[in-house]
């Protein structure tokens, strides 16, 4: 199987409580892009997180390896150091966005799903792409 390389950002406007995320997914040749307007988001974390828990549910099945590219250092140190102490039980305090993270979890035993850190707003064409269609989402229409 191949290699599915996935870059995803989220978006969160605070004077609306809106948030969306954008996910592109390459596998060999192909490019799938989407995004989805979240109206529950309460969070620009919460909406990179749910980013990354769309784009493994699409890429999962189609691919047997997948890399995450993220600007959001929260979720990539999260994914990379943290989770399997907190899966664990090794709580420091309460975490935010549990719920997401025990879906990300979930994923990660049922593929193998690597993080990696991008910096934002520098060039990176698919990181641009990925934040664009999160702000898309953003202004869809109900």
């Amino acid at each position: 199987m191949k290699t599915a390389i996935i870059h995803c950002d989220g978006a969160f406007n605070l004077c609306s409580r809106i948030g969306g995320y954008g996910v592109t997914i390459q596998v060999s040749s192909k490019l799938i892009e989407f995004s989805e307007r979240c109206n529950s988001v309460t969070s620009s974390a919460r909406a990179e997180l749910l980013a990354a828990i769309r784009g493994i549910q699409v890429a999962g099945p189609i691919s047997n390896r997948i890399q995450i590219y993220s600007d959001a250092k929260y979720m990539v140190d999260g994914a990379n150091k943290y989770l399997k102490l907190w899966i664990k039980g090794k709580w420091f305090k309460e975490i935010a966005n549990k719920d997401l993270w025990l879906e990300i979890d979930s994923l990660c035993k049922r593929y193998c799903v690597e993080w990696f850190w991008v910096k934002g707003h520098n060039g990176d064409y698919f990181n641009e792409r990925a934040d664009e269609l999160a702000k898309q989402a953003l202004q869809e229409v109900e």
